[in-house]
């Protein structure tokens, strides 16, 4: 195998890295996540919608909620990243949006 040429002293590119963690994973070791449990921990179950391109209009979760072991139930986009930049699109420009994806059409509008 021929050497590597070294970058400069202040760059990273081509030069090795040691990963910490590659022993723990390599080994089998290494913990993730998914490996702690906490007394009382919730579990999100995220389904999708069984209609392309449908409006949810009403969200009808009292079936849902009599599940046992049901603790919560919303919208995916009441709790994620898009409910985040919708809130902060409103926040900069007044505009409140209701549809994705965000498109300026609608913010001018």
């Amino acid at each position: 195998m021929p050497a590597i040429e070294q970058a400069p002293a202040t760059s990273a590119i081509g030069r090795d890295t040691r990963r910490v963690d590659g022993p723990l994973k390599v080994t089998g070791k290494a913990q993730y996540t998914s490996d702690f449990h906490f007394p009382g921990l919730l579990y999100g179950v995220p389904v999708e919608a069984t209609i392309a391109k449908g409006k949810v209009v009403k969200l009808d979760t009292a079936a849902a909620e009599k599940m046992p072991g049901a603790r919560g139930i919303g919208e995916i986009g009441l709790a994620g990243v898009a409910a985040a930049i919708t809130a902060a699109v409103h926040h900069a420009t007044g505009v409140r949006v209701r549809e994705l994806p965000v498109k300026i059409e609608d913010l001018l509008a």
